[in-house]
């Protein structure tokens, strides 16, 4: 029996220029041997997309307090994300037991410092981050497809996560935070040649423009994964994956802010 268990820290930020900067630490535990994969992902407007690995192991900040620090060590030297004004977390009802996903910090305002190279100018802008935690593979999980983003709009952040299986089941989640906190279990988002409409807790639709796509193609690829003995290990545990991941200006009628989202595909949806 395969024994696997999945961790994952996932935080962001968007700058006003539309700059991605996404952190990740995450453990996966496979036959009883577990291992730490952390690095940095930054997507500038000019289209390039930039991957650094940590090089050494990653110590978690509490992750529930109003302000924490993330340090890595990239090959130019260290890094650091920080998360301070954070609006408080959110944890919706698992769909599955094998499957859960919270949110540590909805909104608040984040910095990215490249510590190690002085001719990188620091990024701010407005951050979010979550947590992901697996108890099964997700082949065993037959996920078919996942759909998450998040918007930040004027004072309101607008937060979804859709998932299916192959066997039909689906579990939607979405979050308002503005004047109100108010939470669904629908959302309609509608693609078109303009870009997409977001539809959800009766509120105003939210229009996200054509943008530009940060990543589309298998979510294991080399640069993620420059190890061929850790892709087939990945490809043990995990059936075909592919991601599509924008970054869109988000409109309301007197309201302009960024949205980054994504759509992966499993298996045969892949």
């Amino acid at each position: 029996m395969v024994t696997y268990a999945f961790e994952k820290l996932y935080a962001d930020l968007v700058t006003a220029d539309g700059t991605v900067c996404i952190v990740y630490v995450a453990w996966t535990e496979l036959f009883g041997v577990r291992r730490q994969t952390a690095g940095v992902e930054l997507y500038t407007p000019d289209g390039r997309r930039e991957v650094m690995h940590a090089r050494a192991a990653v110590e978690l900040p509490e992750l529930d307090a109003p302000e924490w620090r993330l340090r890595l060590e990239l090959p130019s030297g260290p890094f650091e994300l920080r998360h301070r004004g954070c609006q408080g977390g959110w944890s919706p009802q698992a769909s599955r037991a094998d499957l859960s996903w919270s949110v540590k910090s909805v909104a608040g305002r984040a910095e990215a410092r490249f510590l190690g190279d002085p001719e990188r100018t620091p990024l701010v802008g407005h951050g979010y981050a979550d947590w992901v935690v697996l108890q099964r593979t997700t082949r065993k999980l037959r996920l078919e497809r996942v759909e998450w983003g998040r918007a930040h709009v004027g004072e309101e952040t607008l937060i979804w996560n859709r998932i299916r299986t192959e066997q039909g089941e689906s579990w939607t989640r979405v979050l308002s935070l503005g004047a109100e906190r108010r939470e669904a279990t629908e959302l309609l988002l509608a693609e078109h040649d303009q870009g997409v409409t977001v539809s959800t807790l009766g509120a105003a639709p939210l229009e996200l423009d054509q943008g530009r796509v940060l990543h589309a193609g298998p979510a294991l690829d080399r640069e993620r994964f420059p190890s061929a003995l850790v892709r087939g290990l990945a490809a043990l545990v995990s059936p075909k994956m592919t991601e599509t991941r924008w970054v869109r200006r988000a409109r309301r009628p007197g309201q302009e802010g960024w949205a980054l989202h994504e759509r992966v595909c499993f298996g045969r949806a892949a």
